[in-house]
């Protein structure tokens, strides 16, 4: 089931990438297309991810990678 929304709170500063991406079903990639990369935010803030469903939803895991595009760019992102 696909969220209803997706809200990211606290962005540090850097290019915004659409929140969809954080849940859409690509797993173990590396093609930047299908990755989101966050910011962390100024000091004393913490990034918050809220994910909203329309109804309720039992959750089993959630996984969490780095940005993965490759070696140099693996310090990129939260």
């Amino acid at each position: 089931m696909a969220p209803a929304c997706i809200l990211i709170r606290n962005l540090g500063k850097g290019p915004k990438v659409s929140a969809e991406k954080l849940i859409n079903g690509q797993k173990l990639t590396n093609n930047e297309k299908n990755m989101w990369l966050g910011y962390l935010p100024p000091p004393n803030q913490n990034l918050e991810v809220v994910i909203y469903y329309s109804k309720d939803v039992e959750i089993g895991g959630l996984k969490l990678w780095n940005y993965n595009k490759g070696i140099i760019d693996c310090t990129k992102g939260v």
